[in-house]
């Protein structure tokens, strides 16, 4: 006799980079052992390619249609999985913090329900070149990330791609440019083109972009109270 299937709860929530409403359920036990492996090999590539695999069988838009995982923010990613994570098994885990000024480790149980998405007031992804130009940027994508976690190039260097990658449209009171059908050398001469302000602004959207970020405040053994902050899927998931 063939053994039942499990059926799993689903749970709804909101992207943070669009608020478009998701169905997600828990991880499986399989699905647990893809993100291991994935984490075990220390290659971003083979990282990205389980979160990818685990989030494709885990989520689905509320909408019915298909999730498109490689053009999926990076803020989606690191919020779907930590949903997940928190259905999955339980939603505290253990976090050993290194206390600089006693040179101490302080464990800490770190509820992930109570982590939230940082988001910024004065954040915007409409970049106002001149009267005429607006300039329209788009998160950066889960396909990036092996990118700009090469260290074998300069942080300067990943920046500015990330910049160049990011350009979604410029738009007129007549046209509209969609940066997706232009070369990376025409884009790269547009940038150059730019404004130090309008640089500047760049640089703005993606400083201020939602992230998951947390405060821990805890006392070491001197007595003194301490704030860490852990940001981004690696730290919460160590």
């Amino acid at each position: 006799m063939a053994l039942p299937k499990i059926d799993k709860p689903l749970f709804i929530d909101k992207l943070p980079s669009s608020g478009e409403e998701i169905y997600y359920r828990p991880f499986t036990v399989k699905e647990e052992k893809i993100l291991l492996f994935g984490q075990q090999t220390k290659s971003i590539e083979q990282a990205v390619l389980a979160m990818k695999q685990v989030i494709n069988s885990c989520t689905t838009y509320k909408s019915g249609k298909e999730i498109e995982i490689s053009k999926l923010p990076v803020i989606d990613l690191e919020y779907i999985l930590l949903k997940i994570r928190s259905k999955a098994v339980d939603n505290t885990i253990p976090l050993v913090i290194n206390d600089e000024e006693t040179k101490e480790q302080i464990k800490i149980n770190l509820d992930l329900d109570s982590v939230e998405v940082k988001r910024y007031e004065d954040h915007t992804n409409k970049i106002k070149i001149n009267d005429d130009y607006i300039l329209i940027m788009r998160y950066p994508s889960v396909d990036m990330l092996p990118e700009y976690a090469n260290e074998e190039i300069s942080e300067t260097e990943r920046s500015f791609n990330m910049m160049v990658q990011c350009m979604d449209k410029l738009i007129s009171e007549d046209n509209v440019y969609d940066f997706t059908e232009e070369t990376v050398e025409s884009i790269v001469e547009f940038l150059d083109d730019l404004d130090p302000q309008t640089l500047f602004d760049i640089k703005k959207f993606f400083e201020t972009s939602p992230r998951l970020k947390h405060e821990i405040k805890y006392k070491n053994s001197l007595g003194n109270e301490k704030i860490v902050v852990i940001e981004g899927t690696e730290s919460f998931f160590k």
